[in-house]
């Protein structure tokens, strides 16, 4: 193998393992290799029992029992986290891939075997786009995710502010928006913890990040698949009304315009957040009275209590001056 061939595929390498690493993306993966195809003529190829130590690789078009009479070819190097992985450049796909039935791969390192005779099928590969797609997913679609929608209500003598959370959308002429809202569970919540993985990998070597991508990618694909869509009205999404704070959800979203459509989702955190007031209004209560109650009123009662009392002594001592007079 010509020097210039394996420079330029360990260039290819590092290319793509950056881009994984500033997106956190994708990819095909197999219990013994996950493949990354960077054009259609070359792929990397990295064969999980074998990234920490090198090794030599070969590539039959049949499952052979003796590999003795094979030319084998020492592995390449990715610089992010110094894995060994093997590779197909053009003239390894040309004489190994194209129009082959079938090709399996062997690797030793040293007398030690590491892949014998495994079937290496590159049907099942990651392409730029796909990368591109997961490395763009919540964020395809313009959406605000911390809007608030703000209820006020007053009972007793106290007013009670509930602020909870949505989704706002920006209006544009000749676009309309559709969503599906699920609740964390079953397929849904292994989606979210997907994106968490992806999105936390930076701990990860390459491969569990590219397996982690890939299973994302294609769950995204078989949920969407099946959803049923509401339109999107006042361009915006409340949470559920039995939303407890901090219930999370997933939310496909769909923008439909002139030139197309495109889908997304986003991860909801639901918010409830209540605040009381007690209402400061001065309260009247009024008393109904057959008489005005005032000073004056007192006085008057004062008066014609003593009035009533010296009539009475009055009639008392004329009574008894008349019996007297007789």
């Amino acid at each position: 193998m010509k020097k210039s061939l394996i420079t330029k595929i360990i260039i290819t390498t590092i290319l793509t393992v950056a881009i994984i690493a500033i997106g956190g993306t994708v990819l095909a993966a197999n219990a013994d290799y996950t493949v990354l195809q960077k054009t259609s003529t070359e792929y990397v190829v990295y064969l999980k029992a074998s990234v920490d130590k090198d090794f030599e690789f070969a590539y039959t078009n049949s499952n052979l029992t003796d590999d003795s009479t094979l030319d084998y070819i020492k592995c390449a190097k990715d610089q992010k986290d110094g894995l060994k992985v093997a590779y197909v450049d053009e003239a390894l796909y040309t004489q190994f891939f194209k129009d082959k039935d079938a090709t399996y791969i062997w690797a030793k390192d040293g007398e030690n075997y590491i892949a014998k005779g495994i079937k290496l099928d590159l049907s099942d590969v990651v392409s730029e786009g796909i990368v591109s797609f997961v490395t763009n997913t919540s964020s395809r679609i313009s959406v605000k995710t911390d809007g608030e929608n703000v209820v006020t209500e007053e009972k007793d003598g106290i007013k009670y502010t509930t602020t909870t959370g949505k989704l706002e959308f920006t209006a544009k002429e000749g676009t309309t928006y559709s969503y599906a809202m699920n609740a964390n569970e079953g397929e849904y919540a292994k989606l979210l913890e997907l994106a968490d993985k992806i999105n936390n990998s930076n701990s990860e070597n390459t491969v569990t990040q590219l397996d982690n991508s890939k299973e994302f990618y294609d769950l995204y694909q078989k949920l969407i698949a099946d959803i049923e869509w509401t339109k999107v009205e006042n361009n915006e999404v409340l949470q559920p009304n039995d939303a407890k704070d901090g219930d999370k959800y997933i939310v496909f979203i769909l923008e439909e315009t002139a030139d197309g459509a495109e889908t997304d989702v986003q991860f909801m955190t639901s918010t409830v957040k209540t605040d009381k007031q007690f209402v400061t209004e001065e309260q009247v209560i009024q008393t109904v009275a057959n008489l005005p109650i005032t000073y004056d009123s007192l006085v008057l009662f004062v008066v014609l209590a003593v009035a009533v009392a010296i009539f009475a002594v009055l009639l008392i001592i004329r009574k008894k001056s008349k019996k007297e007079s007789k």
